[in-house]
């Protein structure tokens, strides 16, 4: 089954979810370019693997109509794996691992024409990269 939620954020109302608390409790990782079944190593530097972690995705380097990320999966016959995952989370960094199907989310059968959430078809093509922007919070 696939599974991905959208929440649209403008990148002013990330910014002031990453500024909202003490900016030494808080990792922003800007954003930063991802292609498909790669990892990136980030370095958070907030000293503590206990952390609140979320990603935004858009296919702009300036987060135009980004959304908040999640990964998604389908297994059938093969697997389709898209978004990212958090993983290795340390004192001081984490890796962000994306999915060989999309960076975007959502995951694609072979010849898939897109996806629909609230009766709007998202990337009907599959893109193979795209921008992340990744918010911790010390917890």
């Amino acid at each position: 089954m696939s599974q991905a939620i959208i929440a649209k954020r403008t990148d002013a109302e990330i910014t002031a979810l990453a500024n909202a608390e003490d900016a030494a409790r808080v990792y922003d990782s800007g954003w930063f370019a991802v292609a498909v079944d790669t990892i990136y190593t980030k370095t958070h530097g907030l000293g503590s693997n206990k952390l609140l972690i979320t990603v935004f995705a858009s296919e702009n380097s300036n987060g135009s109509d980004c959304h908040k990320l999640y990964q998604s999966f389908h297994t059938s016959s093969s697997a389709y794996c898209g978004g990212c995952f958090i993983d290795d989370v340390q004192s001081n960094t984490l890796e962000v691992k994306v999915g060989e199907n999309s960076p975007m989310g959502q995951n694609y059968y072979p010849n898939d024409d897109g996806h629909v959430w609230g009766n709007e078809v998202k990337y009907a093509t599959r893109p193979t990269s795209g921008y992340y922007r990744v918010l911790a919070r010390l917890l």
